[in-house]
């Protein structure tokens, strides 16, 4: 295995990675309360979401938008207990 990408933003310990279905996204969420969208092709930073004032994100997920589609979304939960679904 080779280093192909360092992929740098977060400033506090990362809890949740999750790589898309086609693999070519990663998001990553945080300690710092923001979640990262990545582009795995260019290791390129795609989107940041701050959510600091509802906490470390704990956990992300991706979803099919609807059943029997391609098109994906991601949710991901804050520690106050708030969900956040993106598309």
């Amino acid at each position: 295995f080779n280093l192909n990408h360092t992929l740098i933003h977060h400033t506090k310990p990362i809890n949740t990675l999750k790589i898309s279905s086609d693999g070519t996204t990663l998001i990553s969420g945080a300690d710092d309360g923001t979640l990262a969208v990545w582009d795995l092709g260019s290791g390129k930073r795609i989107q940041i979401i701050s959510v600091i004032f509802n906490g470390p994100v704990s956990a992300a997920t991706w979803t099919p938008l609807a059943a029997n589609s391609l098109a994906e979304t991601f949710i991901f939960g804050c520690s106050d207990g708030s969900l956040h679904m993106y598309h």
